[in-house]
């Protein structure tokens, strides 16, 4: 899934197969990235919109990382309190 066809629904399938699947272990890859076709606000929320998917299920977060280290560390400090 890119930028450009992300729309709100889209995490809820996530969660719909998340909930089906005892064997998904992680979410991911998401995250921000220069080099994208979106805006930085567009990935900032897909990257916070995925991260909540998997606090709610206790599952990994992988997360892609293009030159905007003190961005991502800033989502991550608002989402956990330790990583």
């Amino acid at each position: 899934m890119g930028c450009d066809t992300y729309t709100s629904d889209i995490v809820g399938k996530y969660r719909e197969l998340t909930e089906d699947n005892s064997k998904i272990v992680a979410i991911g890859e998401a995250g921000l990235d220069n080099k994208a076709n979106a805006r930085g606000a567009l990935q900032r929320d897909i990257l916070v919109d995925f991260i909540k998917l998997a606090k709610d299920y206790n599952l990994t977060v992988v997360i892609h990382n293009r030159w905007h280290d003190h961005f991502i560390f800033d989502i991550l400090d608002e989402h956990f309190s330790s990583y």
